[in-house]
């Protein structure tokens, strides 16, 4: 009993762990395109 708990506990770490994973890569690559749209017209006008 107390081992198929363990496994569920388990499972569920890693599921959530991978969905946190995959959150933050997705939010990553949306505040990259975001950032490279704003961003870089910014450090254009510093640079120049």
């Amino acid at each position: 009993m107390s081992m198929s708990l363990i496994q569920k506990r388990e499972h569920l770490l890693i599921k959530f762990t991978l969905m946190l994973i995959l959150i933050c890569c997705i939010s990553m690559k949306m505040v990259k395109m975001a950032s490279n749209k704003k961003v870089t017209n910014n450090f254009v006008r510093i640079g120049r």
